[in-house]
């Protein structure tokens, strides 16, 4: 059986500059969001591993 490719081309109307610069925010922005996740899922492991500790204290 033949492999079929398939040719798609793209035209971009941007010129070089405002590419580099939109792909750079873009790429900034997804660092940034996944920099946060990690942060606040650090957050709430330290926070479950806090609160299972304290769970033999009685009043």
């Amino acid at each position: 059986m033949k492999k079929q490719s398939i040719h798609i081309t793209f035209h971009n109307p941007n010129t070089d500059e405002e590419t580099a610069k939109y792909l750079t925010k873009l790429i900034a922005a997804n660092i940034a969001d996944k920099i946060i996740q990690a942060k606040a899922s650090r957050q709430y492991i330290a926070d479950s591993n806090l609160s299972s500790s304290t769970v033999g204290l009685t009043m």
